[in-house]
């Protein structure tokens, strides 16, 4: 919930401000904070959450450089008790923030991005895709849940494919030696809403995970 700020001292700046918000802000609408050392420390932010932030000089009273950025940073993640997500807002190409992913593969092309020419509702949805290794691994692991074994809660996704879907969880997103099946789900050719119920799930793993099989 913290960050530091750094950059190149200019000869005769002693005293900075830094001003942020949430990533597209208008300047002047933001927190600003001022600061006497480089880096300079922005505090009581929110954990998984980027930010735009921008920096000025001021060199003596009434004399401050022109603003500069914005520059773009994010809070570490840490795990929620919930979450819901259309992938809407995540650009083309890009894994959504707090989510990862794992490749193994000898496929000349290959990857799991956000793709944003085909969605069930909006344009945006996870691809998978993968050349010709049929027995690569793909991976797609969700944000960290604090309380996956409290019996209240279910993996509620849309999905289109002609491959089987894997359902498991994870300790490590990292390492997908600790990801655990759950449940599998036979493909379907148009869009289908899966609902894999983990009330059941008195492990200790806090990552559900997606493993698809391009065989």
């Amino acid at each position: 919930t913290a960050a530091r700020i750094a950059w190149t001292n200019g000869p005769a700046d002693s005293i900075w401000e830094l001003q942020y918000g949430a990533p597209g802000f208008t300047l002047g609408t933001g927190t600003t904070v001022g600061t006497s050392t480089n880096p300079g420390t922005i505090i009581g932010l929110t954990h998984s959450t980027c930010y735009d932030v921008w920096l000025r000089s001021i060199c003596t009273v009434g004399d401050t450089s022109t603003w500069t950025g914005p520059f773009k940073f994010c809070t570490k993640c840490a795990p929620v008790t919930d979450y819901c997500t259309s992938f809407e807002t995540t650009a083309y190409q890009v894994t959504p923030f707090c989510w990862d992913t794992y490749i193994n593969t000898t496929a000349t092309a290959a990857y799991i991005y956000n793709y944003i020419y085909r969605g069930h509702t909006g344009s945006n949805s996870i691809r998978f895709y993968n050349q010709n290794d049929a027995s690569g691994t793909f991976m797609l692991i969700a944000p960290a849940v604090s309380n996956l074994a409290a019996g209240t809660h279910r993996a509620s996704f849309w999905a289109e494919g002609d491959s089987t879907i894997i359902i498991g969880t994870m300790s490590d997103p990292s390492d997908p030696a600790t990801f655990t099946i759950f449940d599998t789900l036979a493909p379907q050719s148009g869009w289908t809403h899966y609902k894999v119920d983990f009330s059941s799930y008195s492990g200790t793993d806090s990552y559900v995970a997606i493993l698809w099989d391009p065989s």
